[in-house]
Parts: structure tokens; C-alpha cells; sequence
């Protein structure tokens, strides 16, 4: 599990002047989704990320034994898997045995009862999440950012969200119909192609461990994102602008914006 400090005391967002304004003045505000920010067409091409919730986790076993039901009949001793490849998508640090024995009874048409062993096989996981709602702010406006989310006409400005527990609570509030709400996340920069088991002395448990969809390529820290997540109850979905005349209470424009952030070490 991904344990998130609080949000700042204030966080930023980077938007066209027309945008800007109905926010502040009439609290209307695009919700935009992971699926959508994977175009580079509609997100522009310095805020696109074409992997959005997906993740790459490679599982290697030297040799081991595996069994989906403790209390199932032995299988005869000598069946030994070889080379085995099985392909799965799981979210997740490790991928469960049971998908894994399911994943390895459909492959080789064992069944799910008994006992396996494996030898030097790989299990991979290519996780492709499904679409949700998000809304995104940075917690270090800068003139590099500015640069990078620029419009095309270049008449944007950055607003700033001085109270942001009131302003999500009340966004939360406003996108009941949007369905489950999900948090406030900070992002987390690290590569979303993880390898186990292969040279463990030099593995770092942190990445396969967080969830794909708050996960993003170390290339894209110096956005320094918090999102607000909603799970929708049915797909396909697509942006929405949502009005909450109580988020005006809570932002205003920001007049002035700081140098290049520094990289956390």
C-alpha cells in the first residue's frame, strides 16, 4: 500500500485564461480522464503520457513449488514445468499464486488441484487499468511548466487552490454522478517496467508496488502531481465540465510563478 502525506497548503493548476476565469467565477471546471490523457492531441504534447494506468511487472522462478488448493489429492510426482510463460494483468507488487496457478492450469491443461513445481519460468504481467475520471494539480507552478502545458495560444494563466481539503471535499461533493470517488493521490515517479526475481540485491520494491494509475515515467517529476481519481460505473466515459459555484470560495489567480523546481533526492 502507497502511503500519501497531505496535501500542501496550496496546490496550482495551469489552465487557458477562459478556463481560468469560469472557475473563479462561476466554479465550472473539466474533469478530464487517464484515457484522454493518453492523446497527445487532446492533452497536448507536454502533458501526455500514452501509458496512463498501465504497468509491466516480470516475475522469474528459479524453482519452486506451487499448489491452488492445500487440500486437493497430490498430483503424481514428476510434473515438472520447464521454461513455462504465462502472460496475466494484475495491478499489484506481486502477482497472486492463485492467478498465477490459474494462469499455468490454463496454459498447460492441468486443472487447479494438486501440486506444481517450477523451474525457471517467467510470469509477466502487462496491466492496461480501465478508464476513470481525474483531475490533476501540481504542487510547483514554475515558468518551465509554463512552457510545457502551454497552449497553443499561449493565454493561460495559473490558479491556486489555497484550501485544498475544502476544495476537493466540495468537488466531491459536485461529482457524485461521476461515480466512485477515489482519493486524493500524490503521483509517484518511477519506471512502470519492474523485473523480479532475477538479481534481487538490486530490486526496489517500491515501484510494482504502486498503483498503476498514480504511477508515471521518472521524466515527468517536475509536474509534482496530486490527482483526485473517480471509478466510473460504466464505460466508455469522456470528459466532463462539472459546476460547483462553492469551489470559488476556495481559489484565486496567481500572479506570479517560480524558477525550475528542484529534484528531490
Amino acid at each position: 500500500m502507497v502511503r500519501h502525506p497531505p496535501p500542501p497548503s496550496s496546490l496550482y493548476k495551469f489552465i487557458p485564461r477562459q478556463y481560468g476565469e469560469a472557475l473563479l467565477q462561476r466554479g465550472a471546471l473539466r474533469i478530464t480522464t487517464l484515457f484522454e490523457c493518453r492523446k497527445i492531441e487532446a492533452a497536448g504534447p507536454g502533458r501526455a503520457d500514452p501509458g496512463e494506468n498501465t504497468k509491466h511487472t516480470s516475475h522469474y522462478v528459479h524453482g519452486g513449488f506451487l499448489r491452488s488448493d492445500p487440500h486437493a489429492v497430490p498430483r503424481p510426482p514428476g510434473i515438472v514445468l520447464s521454461q513455462c510463460y504465462v502472460q496475466g494483468s494484475y495491478d499489484g507488487p506481486d502477482i497472486p499464486a492463485a492467478l498465477v496457478e490459474q494462469a499455468w492450469g490454463r496454459a498447460w491443461g492441468l486443472g487447479m488441484a494438486g501440486q506444481i513445481y517450477a523451474a525457471r519460468s517467467m510470469f509477466e504481467s502487462r496491466y492496461d487499468g480501465p478508464d476513470m475520471f481525474v483531475f490533476c494539480t501540481t504542487s510547483f507552478p514554475s515558468r518551465c511548466l509554463q512552457s510545457r502545458w502551454r497552449s497553443k495560444d499561449g493565454d493561460d494563466v495559473w490558479i491556486e487552490i489555497f484550501n485544498p481539503p475544502a476544495f476537493f471535499s466540495a468537488l466531491e461533493q459536485a461529482t457524485r454522478h461521476l461515480g466512485q470517488f477515489c482519493g486524493v493521490h500524490q503521483v509517484q515517479y518511477g519506471p512502470r517496467v519492474s523485473t523480479r526475481g532475477v538479481f534481487p540485491e538490486f530490486e526496489d520494491p517500491r515501484w510494482p508496488a504502486v498503483p498503476a494509475a498514480i504511477l508515471k515515467p521518472p521524466d515527468f517529476w517536475i509536474e509534482r502531481e496530486w490527482r483526485q481519481l473517480w471509478a466510473p460505473p460504466a464505460w466508455p466515459i469522456k470528459p466532463e465540465v462539472i459546476r460547483a459555484p462553492e469551489l470559488t470560495k476556495f481559489c484565486r489567480l496567481l500572479r506570479e510563478v517560480k524558477s525550475r523546481p528542484q529534484r528531490a533526492a
